[in-house]
């Protein structure tokens, strides 16, 4: 153990105008001791996080040789910077505290204006990871989400992620794994899967949040892991409006969302409304609604987003000449709403044609829809792209257009 003295000067000869140094002026003395009295207290200069380790004092100059302990000025203190007790005994926080070191004070219980402090460095250990974490990760090799509980002393439990990557997707994928943590917050982890072992490195910050990369060759990979707060874990508890941000690549496009939705109690999605930038090609003011589904115990969730907004644009014959349209239409569930058209019929312009109607995909990407405008109603056969583009073919008799 590493001691740790302050070195303390008393005068026994100094002026009896001093009060402190004149037993006959110091009532808290008691004894008949001679001089003042003071605090020395002994300990280590720094310990490792969430550890624990004892303080004494030297009282001198009284016969009441107690102390009350302190940590940062406050009796007992908390989680934040560490408790000691009242025999000394000091468990150092998990985390350490801002500025990374507290201050231990002996004060004397025979004159409170009495006391002797040490500084007291607290350092990284694996019990700064310790309890459920929740965690995102993005990069050339895939995407996951997913969440883990780290025991404190190295060893991670009860790992499930949602991984998406080129070589597949896997929902609910369970793994184990161990970690260590270096005094200066850095650190290295593993995870172990039936897809193989991923090795990680990481920085612990103050906050809590652990920021971290992929360590394996050819990984370029990174993302945060943030303590779970168990309180949350409910449709209840997530209900309100939320902002999100998504990126991610399709087909070698590299695709980037951004936008806002309103979830209620029940796990509903309304007002919906995103931006997106895929590869160049950009759409402003997207709607969707979509619905959430229950929390498990460990945080896991699933949730849907039903694209709405989406342009219309056509060209084709009729009888009797061409036809040209443009416009907007929502789609929600297999139900078609709020949607308006401008057509260029043969010469004759037509604005503001409302559109409704229903729709239906196939697993194949294939569908059908009926779009009803004017009183009219148009059979269309719609081909998926992606989430956010169709080709359509209109299969009246009378109407070639797509």
């Amino acid at each position: 153990m590493c001691v740790l003295g302050l070195a303390v000067l008393t005068c026994s000869s100094c002026s009896s105008n001093n009060s402190s140094a004149n037993p006959s002026n110091n009532s808290s003395g008691g004894g008949g001791s001679t001089g003042a009295i003071a605090v020395t207290p002994s300990g280590p200069s720094a310990v490792a996080a969430g550890s624990s380790t004892t303080f004494t004092a030297n009282v001198v100059n009284t016969s009441n040789t107690a102390v009350t302990w302190q940590v940062n000025g406050t009796v007992g203190r908390d989680a934040t910077v560490g408790t000691i007790s009242t025999g000394g005994s000091y468990t150092a926080p998990n985390l350490p505290p801002a500025g990374g070191s507290v201050t231990i004070t002996a004060v004397s219980q025979a004159d409170s204006t009495k006391s002797g402090s040490i500084n007291l460095t607290i350092q990284f250990s694996d019990a700064s990871v310790q309890g459920v974490y929740a965690f995102s990760f993005s990069g050339n090799t895939g995407t996951a989400a997913g969440s883990f509980q780290a025991s404190g002393s190295g060893t991670i439990t009860n790992g499930v992620e949602d991984y998406n990557s080129s070589t597949g997707t896997f929902s609910a994928l369970f793994f184990t794994g161990s970690y260590s943590v270096g005094t200066d917050g850095r650190g290295s982890a593993t995870f172990n899967s039936f897809l193989g072992t991923k090795t990680w490195r990481f920085v612990i910050l103050t906050s809590g949040q652990v920021r971290l990369i992929g360590f394996d060759r050819g990984d370029a990979i990174s993302g945060t892991a943030l303590p779970q707060a168990s309180n949350s874990l409910s449709l209840s508890a997530l209900a309100g409006n939320w902002s999100f941000f998504l990126s991610g690549s399709r087909g070698g496009t590299t695709i980037v969302h951004a936008g806002r939705f309103s979830l209620d109690s029940s796990g509903n999605i309304t007002a919906g409304e995103e931006d997106q930038n895929a590869g160049g090609a950009v759409s402003s003011a997207a709607t969707f609604t979509g619905t959430a589904s229950s929390v498990s115990a460990n945080g896991r969730g699933a949730a849907t987003f039903i694209a709405g907004g989406y342009g219309l644009t056509s060209a084709g014959v009729v009888l009797g000449g061409g036809l040209d349209s443009v416009g907007r239409i929502t789609a929600n569930a297999g139900s078609l709403s709020t949607g308006v058209e401008d057509i260029n019929q043969a010469g004759a312009p037509v604005s503001g044609i409302a559109l409704s109607g229903t729709y239906l995909i196939a697993s194949s990407g294939r569908g059908t829809a009926q779009m009803t405008g004017s009183g009219s109603t148009s059979n269309v056969v719609l081909y998926t792209i992606s989430s956010s583009l169709a080709e359509y073919l209109q299969i009246d008799k009378s109407t070639l257009r797509k």
